[in-house]
């Protein structure tokens, strides 16, 4: 039936009808463009694989990302997203995603991820024209290398702190700290809770350790790989292989102010099993999170002042793990103002105040105390006057920690850091170590060179000496790095030199025989050694005197020499004040005093140097 066969009125009825229809909905489509005007917050979107804290994408090809998003108020547009490497041309080709449901709340886009670093970036654009935006990087060449690192024969890594990282982050733990800095003891706050769980950084900064790692790079051989990896490896247990052994000789660690329970656990169980664990920075361990690996997200359970259930925020204690790690780590943080007078006495580098920890378990082994000085106008704590500020080595289990107990990342870009760093730190967590007995004690020194090894090393308290063999690989000149206990071998403080010698000796004699020199020299080369190690080198065939070569840095416990090394040298001796532990000092002043009577009186002593050419014995 056609509108002809209608009567008027009702044909007149129909089109009053569909006008105020078409202007109701003029009016509902006003209304909701004017709620949408209200609408300042972003929507929220997630990809949720893959996730930046995953490993499982290890080739290159087209993979689907999939996420999710939400909007409270003007409701979802839609989502899109690319990937692109770098560097990066600033072409932002976005694309359409799928949604999975009609509101956009799951959504799906094919991607590819190249041979090199991917980063995946997706937009979501509410109603109300507001944008948002998540990524994540794949780097499958890194991947790689981690992956490959864990099955070498030798390994170390550095752990970048991704759960500090995400505390630090925006939207994350601090804001909630700054905001609530007033909430006293008993209060519960259940607001801003999402601050609480904070997002881990795609591509977290690493250049800032650079000069480190470069550092541990160039001390130890080219085939010794060197991953970064991140707190999240060490809590899924990337330290170690399948057969539950350790996967790295070594670690080293950084601002690892917020861990895992799973983390730290892990970490004991490396040091315990045998592994070297070094912490370049203080404030480690401070507060304790959890971590959802579908979100990449570090969520605050406990620590930093607070605690956190889930549904509600109150204070709490500050150390999370203060007990734990005083017994497993040696040290506690010390609590204080970055503008609190805190200066250093015994400070090698010019370090600055910042953060640091101060020793608390009477175990730990001092390698350097940095003279905390403690000025007029200081707030915290009056007993951190007493405290002790050091580098330290603590047993644990098979494996040792060792802490610098400073702030060391403030110094990565200083060259006498980076020094004492090299000589004090990675000698004992890198080194070969060697134990050498001296009466009834064993001491351990540390050793390190390129064409060859220490096999043996003899203690020789009459003479004062070390002999040290050298089994050379290669026929090429060297430089031997080694430590020296001054327990073991040290120098006195006279304050007279000699300059060094020569001696040759038959090219086919082992032995030579020296004349004892008069009384003059005697007393000039005795007091030589008293305030210098004496190095001499064989090779078969000469007899090399050299201590002005000998290059050198001494802490409170040792002494770190570098002496180089011709092609053929076969044994090195060192020669100090005394050796350990027959005669000390006195002992051996009583001895050489008699000696220098003896030549007085004109009788003449003889000194026998054996000496082993290389294939000899």
């Amino acid at each position: 039936m056609g509108l002809s066969s209608l009567p008027l009125s009702a044909v007149i009825l129909l089109f009053v009808f569909i006008d105020l229809a078409s202007a109701g909905a003029q009016t509902a489509d006003d209304s909701m463009e004017d709620l949408w005007a209200f609408d300042e917050t972003p929507a929220m979107i997630r990809i949720t694989d893959p996730a930046s804290c995953s490993n499982s994408i290890m080739s290159p090809g087209i993979v689907v990302v999939r996420g999710v998003a939400d909007d409270d108020l003007s409701g979802v547009k839609k989502v899109e997203g690319f990937s692109h490497t770098y560097p990066f041309n600033d072409q932002y080709d976005f694309v359409m995603a799928t949604p999975v449901q009609a509101d956009w709340s799951s959504w799906s886009i094919p991607v590819e991820i190249h041979e090199t670093a991917t980063r995946i970036l997706v937009r979501v654009t509410d109603n109300a024209g507001n944008e948002n935006w998540d990524e994540v990087i794949i780097d499958i060449q890194e991947m790689k290398q981690k992956h490959d690192s864990r099955d070498s024969s030798r390994a170390v890594a550095f752990v970048e702190p991704s759960f500090t990282a995400a505390a630090y982050n925006l939207d994350g733990f601090y804001e909630f700290y700054d905001k609530y800095k007033d909430v006293d003891f008993g209060e519960d706050v259940t607001g801003d809770l999402h601050l609480m769980t904070a997002d881990i950084p795609a591509a977290p900064d690493k250049a800032y350790f650079e000069p480190i790692l470069k550092r541990v790079k160039d001390f130890l051989p080219a085939e010794v790989k060197t991953p970064i990896i991140g707190d999240t490896d060490v809590h899924d247990g990337f330290v170690f292989r399948n057969d539950g052994s350790n996967a790295y000789e070594a670690l080293f660690l950084l601002h690892n102010e917020y861990v895992t329970q799973q983390e730290y656990d892990n970490l004991r169980s490396f040091v315990s099993n045998g592994g070297k664990v070094v912490y370049l920075d203080g404030n480690l361990f401070y507060g304790e999170v959890s971590y959802d690996k579908t979100y990449c997200t570090a969520t605050l359970i406990k620590g930093h002042n607070w605690e956190f259930d889930g549904k509600v925020v109150k204070r709490s204690v500050s150390e999370r793990y203060f007990d734990e790690n005083r017994e497993f780590l040696g040290s506690n943080y010390m609590i204080n103002s970055l503008g609190d007078p805190v200066y250093f006495t015994n400070n090698p580098f010019n370090y600055t105040h910042f953060e640091e920890n101060y020793v608390t378990n009477p175990n730990a082994k001092i390698l350097h105390d940095y003279g905390l000085t403690i000025g007029d106008g200081y707030e915290a704590d009056d007993w951190h006057r007493n405290a002790t500020i050091a580098t330290y080595e603590l047993a644990y289990g098979k494996g040792k920690n060792i802490v610098l107990g400073i702030y060391a990342q403030n110094e990565s870009d200083n060259p006498a850091f980076l020094d004492f760093f090299e000589k004090v730190v990675l000698m004992r967590a890198l080194g070969i170590e060697h134990k050498v007995e001296a009466g009834d004690r064993e001491y351990s020194i540390f050793w390190k060179m390129e064409s060859g090894s220490v096999s043996q090393v003899a203690a020789d308290s009459v003479l004062a000496k070390l002999t040290l063999d050298i089994d050379r690989r290669e026929n090429v000149s060297d430089v031997l790095q080694i430590s020296l206990p001054k327990e073991l071998i040290d120098v006195s403080d006279l304050p007279i030199e000699s300059n060094g010698s020569n001696i040759d000796a038959d090219q086919d004699s082992e032995s030579i025989t020296m004349p004892l020199p008069n009384q003059r020299q005697e007393t000039n080369a005795m007091q030589a050694r008293m305030n210098q190690l004496v190095v001499t080198t064989f090779n078969g065939k000469d007899i090399v005197l050299d201590r002005m070569g000998v290059d050198h840095l001494s802490t409170e416990y040792e002494r770190i020499i570098e002496i180089p090394l011709s092609k053929d040298v076969s044994t090195v001796e060192i020669y100090g004040a005394y050796v350990a532990p027959e005669f000390g000092l006195p002992e051996i002043l009583f001895i050489l005093s008699a000696a220098c009577i003896a030549c007085s009186l004109g009788f003449t002593m003889i000194y026998t140097a054996r000496i082993r050419a290389p294939g000899r014995l």
